[in-house]
């Protein structure tokens, strides 16, 4: 299933996808630093291109 149908499927208030290959639960998000997201012991990558979106949702949940 492409990314774009499974992130359609998703509850959009509480999934955001961060990359191209990544789609991460907001409420589990821990730290975001120098392009990275972390979630438990997991770096993902942080797309510049979703960056805008992403903090911007992740500071209203």
């Amino acid at each position: 299933m492409p990314m774009k149908r499974l992130v359609d499927k998703l509850p959009p208030e509480s999934f955001q996808r961060i990359h191209r290959a990544h789609i991460v639960y907001l409420l589990r998000v821990e730290e975001v630093t120098d392009g990275m997201v972390r979630i438990d012991k997991e770096m993902l990558p942080l797309s510049p291109a979703m960056q805008g979106e992403f903090m911007w949702r992740l500071n209203a949940v």
